[in-house]
């Protein structure tokens, strides 16, 4: 976390809210343990906004409508 926040130039605190809220990914080995930061990642979401392999996160029964009637799905 540390090293990710002097890439991105900023407080590891700040770092540790914008992997928790989704803004950067990262990947946890187990639940309450250190997260991992790929490079490549921080990098392209540094540069581009979101790393090219990042999917959005949904949360419960949270549907995508309009992603549903763009491929032509109805309710």
């Amino acid at each position: 976390m540390a090293e990710a926040a002097a890439v991105a130039r900023c407080h590891t605190v700040t770092m540790r809210r914008r992997v928790e809220s989704g803004e950067v990914h990262a990947t946890q080995r187990v639940k309450g343990g250190r997260w991992t930061i790929a490079r490549v990642c921080l990098e392209e979401q540094l540069l581009s906004g979101a790393c090219s392999h990042q999917r959005p996160r949904r949360s419960g029964n949270v549907v995508d409508l309009a992603a549903r009637r763009r491929a032509g799905g109805g309710r």
